[in-house]
């Protein structure tokens, strides 16, 4: 599997331990570490690296196919899309997540801790 990183997008990210998770995900692990550090406070933007690395010009075709019909997709939704087109999640863990995500943000709006 080759990528063609864009400018900016190929540099790992460090997160708060100091492990570096690079921008392109080449493996199913590599793949669950990003979507754990997401787990850990929902921030859309912890997926940024990874769909600006992967994404190719099929994909962008896509997310403005879905912009243009007023069904834009977040950085999230994207993610998943990017992750489940390189087989490194299925469709059913895709959806896995997004009620484990329903659900903590839920959990946070009552004000319980999610550990």
């Amino acid at each position: 599997m080759t990528f063609s990183p864009r400018p900016l997008c190929w540099k790992p990210e460090e997160c708060a331990d100091g492990a570096l998770v690079p921008a392109i995900i080449t493996s199913k692990d590599g793949a669950w570490v990003r979507i754990e550090g997401y787990l850990k406070d929902c921030d859309d933007a912890v997926f940024a690296p990874t769909v600006c690395g992967m994404t190719d010009a099929d994909d962008e075709g896509v997310f403005a196919i879905m912009r243009g019909s007023d069904n834009e997709m977040s950085l999230f939704t994207q993610a998943l899309y990017v992750l489940d087109k390189h087989r490194f999640i299925t469709r059913d863990e895709g959806v896995s997540i997004i009620r484990c995500k329903k659900d903590l943000r839920a959990a946070r709006q009552l004000g319980r801790s999610c550990e």
